[in-house]
């Protein structure tokens, strides 16, 4: 399991509070801002990614409309794939895995170093 980390959890709400990816802002007559899930488990990623540059580290996930098809970012998610783009990967799930008991289906970040056990972590 991969602890998310103080900075982490600092990074996802400061994007969270000023609309930032993988955070959006709704605007539907009130304004409400959504995402700090989903920017804390991404922000995970990439610290990890940063800190275990001997790994490659997959990235999977069927959620494209927060976390993209691996193809293209927005801002700042593109400047944090360029500081570990060397180990990290986005590899979009091809069928949705199985909505687990209890909860929505959540990202799933796969690091894998050669001939050494793969990590899962559901946050």
């Amino acid at each position: 399991m991969i602890e998310t980390s103080e900075s982490a959890l600092r990074e996802a709400a400061f994007r969270e509070a000023n609309g930032l990816a993988p955070c959006k802002v709704n605007d539907g007559g009130k304004q409400t801002k959504t995402g700090f899930r989903d920017t804390a488990i991404w922000m995970s990623a990439i610290e990890y990614a940063r800190i275990n540059p001997e790994e490659t580290v997959y990235f999977v996930s069927s959620n494209t409309r927060d976390f993209g098809d691996g193809t293209a970012y927005p801002d700042p998610m593109d400047r944090d794939v360029k500081t570990v783009s060397y180990v990290m990967r986005r590899h979009p799930a091809t069928e949705p895995p199985q909505k687990p008991v209890g909860g929505p289906r959540r990202p799933l970040l796969i690091s894998r170093r050669p001939c050494e056990r793969t990590r899962r972590w559901y946050p």
